[in-house]
């Protein structure tokens, strides 16, 4: 076998695929003529093998109607492309995945391969830091295993080979591909014999064209999912809530006596960078005042409870809300799975644990990692999801002055002080009342497949304890009809804030609308970054003035300096405001020198006695006098003594009188 055949290059992983691209462009040419274009080109000769994240998928937006839906793009250049296309027989979306198609020959050689990989592999895949030197490590094992094997293959059987290779041993089988789409928010599988079915982004909850038909292969992919999350199943214990190393949430189940139609699972996909509270805004999910309300409520450690239902953006607004902590804050987050993604230093993320086997000797619960928490001294602490006998110690901790926030299943408050009364809670009713702030999260999907919602913010006024329902201040409601948010009059809360902090309610009233004007103007500006956001939020605690002239510096009222040492700090321009500021000082500095210039001249010419006196007035025209008379006396002395070169400042035994440089 020819070595061409064998060798792969090691930098991205370059070979000719000709016939694997004509392939592809066959499995697209299926579509109708009307079909959209691709968001990729596909007419490259060389082809780079790319198992990326890289988020450039672009999405035709201007789609109509569903019937319109006919997109297509790329998940693992140039091998996956996902294909989401109406289906008329159907009448929905259908979810297309487009993999390299094996022949039996193809199979055959991929069976073989498989088998005999296994062995070769003397290391952990999982060990091993960074994909691109996974797949060195691969094709490395994969070339010496066909040379010892004397198997000869065309390059279209190469990449077909490293391709399965990679997704099946590095990856998660058939589910990688949705793995690389970041329009997927969640991916579910019911059982074998039924589709995968996804959230997408743009289309909401779509089926795809994948099924597992064999119940073993779904069983190894569980797992897989299992010792991907670092925790075990089996036939005594069937059930999987974990992580992903990516952070993705994974929840699934091993036998059918549990869930009859077999395996199942789901995948709820990790955000690689946090929503920022510009995020919320920009989504629909919250307004510039209502955020600002928070803000305020966090500076001055209001506890809170963030509600909804499931898959309502509970978590996601929290994490934005975080960030408006101070920065020297201390926090100690709990959670059962690490979601939360904090910009503070002085953050202890804490996890719960579950050890294997029989018992539960050496596991760690959130109720014993709350009570260490509140030992740790913290300024907050963050409950990924309050649900069990912990929150007796976090709402005890909050009566005590412990500040905290957290997630809660519930659709309104009178639902939220019902879950805490009644088991395995079962609070008291005076308990409750140390929370300050309800937020109620909803899933707007008739606004959009995809939309969340801040439905209302609630201020826990009183618990009545016989009819077990809240008294509230609606501080802001979501209205549906025009997709917009209001403020219900005077917050509640700012009561309370002046009387513990001794702030009047003015200032708490001018500082609403100036951070309100602060979200409003990143939101403009288009800095929405997570973690530029937080940096911009703790710069405002530290100088809030040098945050306010950036968001003023379209106006007149600073100057030049003030903006250019209020951007340096944040690294945020202002090319208008710096323009005009430039030639306006350009100007004063021109009119200053004519000025001086003119005051210098009416020294050396006739004056008249007016324009002698406010000379005279002027400090720097003083001292030119004196200077002018001292010349005079010098003068007067060398013509007595004849001496032309001496310098009548240096020291000499003659006594010059009158010398004002003298003490």
């Amino acid at each position: 076998m020819a070595e061409s055949n064998l060798l792969l290059t090691r930098s991205g992983i370059e070979f000719t695929a000709m016939s694997l691209l004509s392939n592809i462009k066959e499995a697209f040419s299926d579509s109708e003529e009307d079909s959209r274009d691709l968001a990729f080109n596909m007419d490259e000769d060389r082809l780079d093998f790319t198992l990326s994240d890289k988020k450039d998928v672009k999405i035709t937006k201007d789609i109509d109607k569903l019937s319109d839906v006919d997109v297509k793009y790329p998940l693992i250049k140039p091998f996956a492309y996902a294909h989401v296309k109406w289906n008329e027989e159907e009448k929905s979306i259908i979810y297309r995945l487009i993999e390299p198609e094996l022949d039996e020959e193809d199979e055959e050689l991929l069976e073989i391969v498989k088998e005999n990989l296994s062995e070769k592999i003397d290391v952990s895949l999982s060990s091993m830091q960074g994909r691109e030197k996974i797949i060195d490590y691969l094709q490395e094992k994969v070339n010496d295993l066909l040379l010892e094997l004397g198997i000869e293959m065309s390059e279209e059987q190469h990449d077909k080979i490293l391709y399965y290779i990679y997704r099946d041993f590095v990856g998660l089988g058939k589910v990688e591909p949705f793995m690389h789409d970041p329009y997927i928010e969640d991916l579910g599988c019911d059982g074998t014999g039924v589709p995968i079915f996804a959230v997408h982004s743009e289309f909401g909850s779509v089926k795809s064209d994948v099924v597992f038909e064999d119940g073993g292969d779904l069983e190894n992919l569980v797992i897989k999912l299992a010792e991907r999350a670092g925790k075990y199943v089996s036939y005594a214990n069937p059930l999987l809530d974990g992580a992903l190393p990516d952070g993705s949430r994974v929840n699934a189940s091993l036998t059918e006596d549990v869930t009859s139609h077999g395996p199942t699972f789901s995948i709820r996909k990790f955000q690689d960078t946090p929503f920022s509270a510009i995020d919320m805004m920009d989504l629909g999910t919250a307004s510039p005042r209502l955020m600002a309300y928070m803000w305020l409520c966090m500076q001055y450690r209001q506890s809170a409870l963030v509600c909804g239902g499931t898959a309502t953006g509970k978590t996601s607004f929290l994490n934005s809300t975080i960030s408006f902590i101070p920065p020297e804050d201390k926090i100690v987050s709990i959670e059962d799975t690490r979601e939360l993604q904090l910009p503070h230093e002085n953050w202890i993320p804490s996890v719960t644990r579950e050890m294997f086997g029989q018992g539960d000797q050496g596991d760690v619960d959130m109720d014993q990692l709350l009570k260490e928490s509140f030992r740790q001294n913290p300024d907050y602490v963050v409950v990924g999801e309050v649900r069990g006998e912990e929150a007796s110690v976090l709402f005890q901790g909050m009566s005590s002055g412990h500040p905290s926030i957290g997630t809660m299943h519930a659709s309104s408050p009178n639902a939220v002080v019902k879950r805490l009364i009644t088991p395995p809670i079962s609070l008291s009713p005076a308990l409750i009342e140390a929370i300050d702030v309800i937020v109620i999260m909803t899933h707007a999907k008739g606004v959009e497949k995809s939309a969340r919602r801040v439905k209302a913010i609630h201020e826990l006024q009183k618990v009545v304890g016989e009819s077990a329902s809240a008294r509230t201040n609606e501080a802001f409601t979501w209205t549906a009809m025009d997709d917009s948010h209001h403020q219900r009059g005077e917050p509640f809360l700012f009561d309370r804030i002046s009387n513990d902090y001794g702030i009047s309610k003015d200032t708490l009233d001018e500082e609403l609308d100036n951070r309100t004007k602060v979200l409003k103007w990143l939101k403009e500006k288009g800095v929405k970054d997570f973690h530029k956001v937080s940096e911009i939020i703790a710069e405002y605690y530290k100088s809030k003035e040098d945050i306010l002239k950036m968001v003023e510096a379209e106006g007149d009222e600073y100057s030049l300096e003030d903006v250019v040492s209020a951007e340096d700090k944040v690294d945020i321009s202002h090319p208008d405001r710096l323009s005009q500021a430039m030639k306006q000082d350009r100007n004063a500095e021109n009119s200053a020198t004519e000025e001086l210039e003119s005051e210098l001249n009416s020294l050396q010419g006739e004056s008249s006695i007016d324009e002698k006196k406010v000379v005279e007035d002027n400090p720097v025209a003083e001292l030119e006098k004196k200077l002018k008379s001292e010349r005079k006396k010098v003068e007067n002395i060398r013509s007595k003594t004849g001496k032309e070169d001496q310098n009548p400042f240096e020291e000499s035994d003659e006594n010059v009188d009158g010398n004002p440089f003298e003490a």
